[in-house]
Formats: structure tokens, C-alpha cells, sequence
């Protein structure tokens, strides 16, 4: 059977998201339940009724065989302004107060939880327009992603520390000519000449990966520097072996890095909404 239940949570930067879970149960025969497995629901993109902005899919501890813990999977992480109900969510600063108020209350739903798994596919715009992969593009700024800088992110040992030395390698990796890097990394997809003659400017200044890179952002900025490498930065990555540790790697977020909010029912908020197999109700969680 399946039972769903939607709440709204208020987390400490006052915004409101709608958490929906959803999970698959059997009866015992005592009329309690033994839950099996279920997912996570936080915000609304309003994009689709069925869509959300971070979902959360959890196993429940098989009792019988002694289990009693799990590993929580993160889905989907998505940023839009409406995934918070009364005012924009803003990215950045928003975005972290969105996944930490989502595993902040499936921590506390399902105690059981030891740690977030997710793949990182996490991709952002540059200024026009274009996607970038968002690892890529923070791994070029800060040599680690978003997800590490944040949330303390971490792959297993083994490839955690054979990531680490492969990104020292690569970022101080003496540079070849311009000649052979367009070869190596630019010939095999289209970037326009006038990208071409702004990374030249800035490469024959720099003596190691790093420091091309560390040049660009500083002559033209941020959002500029996002233009400028997304024709051929995933290119790169493959080029220089960092793009198995992202989408295709398992990632794992600690308990002890997510702020716990410490939710708590308020009953008089608590009202009927309809039906899905059995009664749902609709509760507010307050910090």
C-alpha cells in the first residue's frame, strides 16, 4: 500500500517548502506499519504538478534481517525561485538552505539515516545563457565543487584520494603551447574565434593549469570566465581524466555536516487535503 503525507517547512531563513512523502507500506497484523521504502518531495518548481526541487528516496531498515541503518539517495537538487512558497528563493545562500532544511527533516523522519548518496549532474547558466557543468566550471575557480565546498562532500576512500591526486596533477600540470592545448581540447567542438583570442590572451600569462585559470577569472571575472570555457570545458575534463569522478561516481554528504533544524508539529495547522489511497494530511513543521 501507499500512504502520502505533505507538509510545509519553515526553515531559519523564513522560507516556506513543500515537503511531500510518499511511501510504500504493509499492514501487520497489530494494525501498525512496516514501512518499506519511500521518497521525499521538498518544493514546488511550479514548472509540473509532479516535479520537485529536491528529491530524497529512502530504504527502510529490514527488521528481520537486523538492519538498522541506511543510506539516503539525493536525487534531484534543482533551483528555481518558486521551489519556496512566499517569497523567491534565491540561488546560492537559497539553494543551501533548501537541501540542508530537506535532509535536516528526513534525518529526522527516518532516524535510521547515515549518510546522502547522489550522483553530481548538478549544471548551472553562464550570463548568456549557455549550461555549463557546474562541477566542472567550480572545480576550474576552486579545484573542488559545489557540493564539497558546501556540504563537505566526499567519495568513497580509495577514489577520494585518487581524485585529490589527480586534480593536483592536473592543476599543476606545466602547460603546453597554445597550439597543441587548442588541439588537445578546443578542435573537437565549436568555439567562436573571438572565445579563442580571449584565451589566448590570457594563457601565454600563465605557467600551469591553475594558473590559466586563476588569470582568467581575474582579468574577466566570474561570469565572464563561465562564458569562456563552457564551449570545451567538458572536453577538458574528459581530456584530463576528472570527469569520472563527478556524474558516473558515487557522493556522499555526512549527518554531521547538515544543521539540524529541530521541527516540530504544529497541530493547529494540521488539516485534510485529498485523498491518495489513504487520508493525507497536510501538517506544518516549525523551527
Amino acid at each position: 500500500m501507499i500512504k502520502k503525507i505533505t507538509s510545509i517547512l519553515h526553515s531559519p531563513l523564513q522560507y516556506d517548502y513543500i515537503c511531500t512523502f510518499v511511501y510504500n507500506y504493509t499492514k501487520n497484523k497489530d494494525n501498525t506499519e512496516s514501512r518499506t521504502n519511500g521518497t521525499f518531495y521538498i518544493g514546488n518548481p511550479k514548472t509540473s504538478p509532479h516535479e520537485a526541487c529536491v528529491t530524497i528516496s529512502v530504504f527502510f531498515p529490514d527488521k528481520d534481517k537486523l538492519v538498522n541503518s541506511s543510506i539516503a539517495s539525493l536525487i534531484l537538487v534543482k533551483h528555481f525561485e518558486s521551489c519556496s512558497e512566499h517569497r523567491p528563493l534565491e540561488r546560492g545562500d537559497g539553494t543551501m538552505d533548501m537541501l540542508n532544511t530537506a535532509m535536516s527533516f528526513v534525518i529526522q523522519v527516518c532516524p535510521f539515516i547515515n549518510e546522502f548518496k547522489f550522483n553530481d549532474a548538478s549544471t548551472t547558466k553562464c550570463d548568456n545563457g549557455s549550461t555549463i557543468t557546474l562541477p566542472y566550471y567550480n572545480m576550474t575557480e576552486r579545484q573542488m565543487t559545489w557540493y564539497e565546498e558546501k556540504f563537505k562532500a566526499r567519495l568513497k576512500p580509495h577514489l577520494e584520494s585518487e581524485y585529490k591526486k589527480t586534480m593536483l596533477h592536473i592543476m599543476t600540470t606545466s602547460l603546453p603551447s597554445f597550439v597543441v592545448f587548442i588541439q588537445n581540447h578546443i578542435n573537437a567542438v565549436t568555439v567562436p574565434k573571438v572565445i579563442i583570442n580571449e584565451l589566448q590572451s590570457v594563457y601565454v600569462e600563465g605557467d600551469t593549469v591553475k594558473t590559466f585559470f586563476d588569470k582568467l577569472y581575474t582579468k574577466y571575472g566570474k561570469n565572464m570566465g563561465c562564458i569562456l570555457i563552457q564551449p570545451w570545458i567538458d572536453v577538458f575534463m574528459r581530456n584530463v581524466g576528472l570527469h569520472k569522478y563527478v556524474a558516473n561516481a558515487d557522493w556522499y554528504i555526512p549527518l554531521s555536516v547538515v544543521e539540524r533544524y529541530p521541527f516540530k508539529r504544529n497541530i493547529t495547522n494540521m488539516y485534510k487535503v485529498n485523498t491518495y489511497n489513504n487520508t493525507r494530511k497536510r501538517t506544518v513543521w516549525n523551527k
